[in-house]
């Protein structure tokens, strides 16, 4: 693991936050993850970067980095890592910017599709990825507990918002369809509501009508697209293909 603190290489040791602040105190801080590929290739940096500093200057939270600086920092980190695939980290705070690179693999496990348990749940600032952030942990630990990969989080209506670490799609008649609104504007929801190979629909989704869709899959930056296979949802369980869209946006999305 390589970790840099204000532009500054560190050891895990001096990674040290203090214990009053307002990050530590009331999860006053944001985050965003990201991953390289071949030749150390960061997946949509800048995006990744602006949605932080957007958030930052929307809660009134200063940092001593600007864009330019940042993806400097992240580029250097990548230099210092001996293996070109890795989990990149940004968490920002009052004055403090931390960089954290570590090695990844994708699993192998879900390459061929994952399960998901409905909870009726929310995350507490859906516009925002903030490290205020105990709702969506605590409904993922009890989803992997439950043997799930992760909880997807349901209204009161039963209708879908987004799991506890990704965005939620299903496709209808070969059109994607996913939620605008009450969840986490994802970058890579952004890619794939943005390409022109398929229709997109902004749509609100319930249970019941997910039934009758023909593929589900999920979204973020560090898994990219993943097939859902079966999601538990009180006694039912709705079940479908990995099917032939949500590999054809996977294989988009991965040659970006």
């Amino acid at each position: 693991m390589l970790i840099m603190h204000n532009s500054k290489l560190i050891t895990e040791a001096e990674a040290t936050f203090p214990l009053l602040s307002d990050a530590v105190m009331y999860g006053a801080g944001f985050f965003e993850t990201m991953r390289s590929r071949p030749g150390k290739k960061i997946l949509f940096p800048e995006k990744h970067i602006n949605r932080l500093l957007e958030s930052l200057n929307s809660a009134g939270i200063r940092i001593p980095l600007d864009a330019k600086t940042l993806l400097n920092d992240l580029e250097r980190l990548l230099h210092h890592s001996k293996n070109e695939f890795q989990q990149l980290k940004i968490f920002a705070s009052e004055g403090e910017i931390f960089l954290i690179s570590q090695d990844w693999t994708k699993p192998n496990a879900i390459e061929n599709g994952i399960n998901l348990k409905a909870v009726n749940s929310h995350r507490s600032l859906p516009g925002w990825k903030s490290s205020s952030y105990f709702d969506c942990l605590i409904a993922w630990k009890q989803a992997q507990k439950e043997g799930f990969y992760d909880a997807l989080f349901v209204d009161n209506d039963l209708n879908i918002l987004e799991n506890s670490r990704s965005n939620i799609f299903w496709i209808q008649n070969g059109q994607i369809h996913s939620r605008q609104k009450d969840v986490l504007p994802g970058i890579t929801r952004d890619f794939i509501m943005n390409q022109n190979k398929y229709p997109v629909s902004w749509s609100i989704c319930s249970m019941k009508d997910l039934e009758s869709c023909d593929e589900i899959f999920l979204s973020n930056a560090l898994v990219g697209i993943v097939p859902v296979r079966h999601i538990q949802w009180g006694n039912k369980m709705i079940s479908k293909p990995a099917g032939g869209i949500t590999q054809a946006l996977s294989n988009l999305l991965e040659s970006q």
